[in-house]
């Protein structure tokens, strides 16, 4: 595990010789005393709860949305009610229309599906961001769609 120059005569030890003579631990000898020994294993331990806390700081970092995205996603989950226009339960929803079997779905930006009652009205915008307005029945997540408009420009 030497490095390209050991054919011409010189030694040059390459990086993963270092790491696996550091992985070895240190060089048995027979006078290690008691003390030496939880040294190391004290080293030891220290060395793999760092790299441990590490990772899972890493982990963690990455696995964590960033609060303003979601706390805009709770926004955008709640629908907006539209002006009163002689309806009371119209309210209008966004996120991007997916076709799951036979029928066309709102997936909106926080995750949730409704089904979508006019599948004529949905098929143009299929895979498109919309803003849909419609009556929700909440017992079967149906939205009772009145209109569908594109939010891309």
């Amino acid at each position: 595990m030497l490095g390209a120059g050991a054919a011409r005569g010189f030694r040059v030890p390459s990086i993963a010789f270092g790491l696996v003579r550091r992985l070895q631990g240190p060089p048995r000898t027979t006078n290690s005393t008691p003390e030496v020994v939880v040294m190391h294993v004290k080293r030891d331990l220290v060395l793999g709860s760092t790299i441990s806390a590490l990772a899972l700081a890493c982990a963690l970092a990455w696995a964590v949305p960033i609060s303003t995205s979601s706390a805009k996603a709770q926004d955008q989950a709640q629908p907006q009610q539209q002006p009163d226009q002689g309806q009371a339960k119209s309210a209008t929803f966004t996120g991007f229309i997916i076709k799951i079997g036979d029928d066309y779905v709102l997936h909106d930006w926080s995750g949730t599906l409704y089904k979508l009652d006019d599948p004529d009205r949905a098929k143009p915008f299929e895979g498109e961001a919309v803003k849909v307005t419609g009556q929700l029945d909440q017992q079967a997540m149906v939205i009772h769609v009145e209109s569908i408009e594109s939010t891309t420009a």
